[in-house]
């Protein structure tokens, strides 16, 4: 970062999800909001997919809905063809020749570093981005999948929303709730640990969250509406049988 101030130019790996939450990671390793605008100029972030044969690929049949549910415009389903694997004897037998880039680029705009000194968080930046022309990894995957070089999957449709989901957005409004209530700027969910608040540029457990969807219904698995049994002989008895 002192490098960057001093006008040089740097190139440097980051492992984050996506380039909206290159942001936080940074602010996570103790530089200062005002830094990261002063120095940072472009985020890009990329994943690999499979590309079809161009010799062989074939139209793939898919679902009007699951197109909708994956983001596709209403008024482009009937033109969105997308193609599927077959194999030939150019890609031995295997649908696939080589593997195209899916990226993401990210300028900092000066709308995305107003929001940065401003404590916003990666969702807000991430909207803030998509508004001023940022193509997600999902959108340009689609792209792939649009001009046939990679095929659909159906895991890119949305799946519907089920008691479990909604449950689980419930948990998470009650969860921003409390960061609302205690001015927070990011929350840090991870798995076997507690939600973590960003208060003043520190991370601070919080200590009154709500349950987790996933432990409530796990522990309402195992127990059973049946007593549990008292067999005697499975247990050792701690006082001696009278004489």
């Amino acid at each position: 970062m002192k490098a960057a101030l001093t006008g040089h130019l740097v190139l440097s790996t980051l492992h984050t999800n996506d380039a909206p939450g290159t942001i936080s990671r940074l602010l996570n390793m103790g530089i200062e909001p005002f830094l990261v605008t002063a120095s940072l100029n472009a985020v890009i972030a990329q994943r690999l997919c499979r590309r079809l044969c161009p010799d062989c690929k074939a139209p793939a049949a898919t679902d009007e809905q699951a197109l909708l549910d994956a983001g596709i415009p209403a008024d482009q389903i009937g033109s969105f063809q997308p193609y599927d694997k077959v194999g030939c004897k150019n890609c031995n037998d295997r649908g696939f020749k080589g593997r195209v880039a899916v990226y993401e680029v990210m300028p900092m705009w000066d709308g995305l570093k107003e929001l940065v000194i401003n404590g916003a968080s990666t969702a807000e930046l991430k909207q803030e981005a998509i508004r001023l022309g940022f193509q997600t990894l999902r959108m340009s995957a689609l792209n792939k999948v649009r001009e046939g070089t990679t095929p659909w999957r159906r895991r890119w449709a949305t799946p519907p929303r089920t008691a479990s989901r909604r449950t689980t957005v419930a948990n998470l409004h009650q969860l921003l709730k409390a960061m609302v209530e205690k001015g927070a700027s990011d929350l840090h969910i991870t798995t076997g640990s507690p939600p973590q608040l960003r208060i003043d540029g520190k991370l601070v457990p919080l200590k009154t969250n709500p349950s987790p969807p996933w432990r409530r219904s796990s522990s309402a698995t195992r127990s059973s509406p049946t007593p549990r049994s008292t067999d005697s002989r499975r247990r050792p008895s701690s006082t001696s049988p009278s004489a």
